[in-house]
């Protein structure tokens, strides 16, 4: 069995908890769905998920909605999905 949708809404995921799972996103392209609402995510946090979305292939859903990006955060995910073609 594999995993394909995650949700940790609400969780208060830390920095060093975005970059584990930015880190595990490397490696796993069989999530399709990630979501990561309401975690106070910020733009060194949303830099991680970033670098990850770069070489994952099989996220399609990513939810980052009420966590605290501003226009860096949002600036380095708008760069990887210049380069990741499966997010929807």
């Amino acid at each position: 069995t594999t995993l394909n949708e995650l949700y940790l809404s609400g969780g208060h995921i830390e920095c060093k908890g975005v970059a584990n799972l930015a880190q595990a996103l490397v490696f796993n392209n069989t999530l399709n769905l990630l979501c990561l609402a309401y975690n106070g995510i910020n733009d060194v946090s949303v830099t991680y998920l970033a670098a990850a979305l770069i070489v994952n292939r099989g996220l399609s859903v990513l939810i980052l909605y009420q966590n605290k990006i501003g226009n860096k955060g949002a600036a380095s995910i708008s760069k990887a999905l210049t380069i990741n073609k499966t997010l929807e």
